[in-house]
């Protein structure tokens, strides 16, 4: 039986301000340092990077990984609210103002 590893590619490193999960938590990344030495050695440029937790039970608990070798990361791209169909708004009129038209003006 011949079996071949399957590698990926690690995640992009993550920018401050981003939110990832990493441990199956989520973490807004604080700061990102780069491996300036690694370009120079011929090695894989690798980050650390410095996490806070934004989950209720650990509040402020902080963490520092290798982006690169930590398994299971991944950066939360952006974070939207659902889309609002329009055809479900309701307008009363006691909160329209009256530089508004009403249902149904142009």
């Amino acid at each position: 039986m011949d079996v071949t590893a399957v590698t990926f590619p690690p995640a992009a490193a993550p920018d401050p301000g981003q939110l990832a999960l990493v441990r199956g938590r989520m973490w807004a990344v604080g700061d990102v340092t780069r491996d300036a030495q690694a370009s120079l050695d011929g090695r894989p440029v690798q980050h650390l990077v410095s996490l806070v937790s934004v989950e209720d039970d650990a509040t402020g608990e902080e963490l520092e990984v290798v982006w690169e070798i930590e398994p299971g990361t991944k950066v939360v791209e952006r974070a939207e609210l659902p889309p609002i169909a329009v055809d479900r708004v309701v307008i009363r009129p006691s909160s329209t103002p009256s530089s508004m038209p009403s249902a149904g003006e142009p």
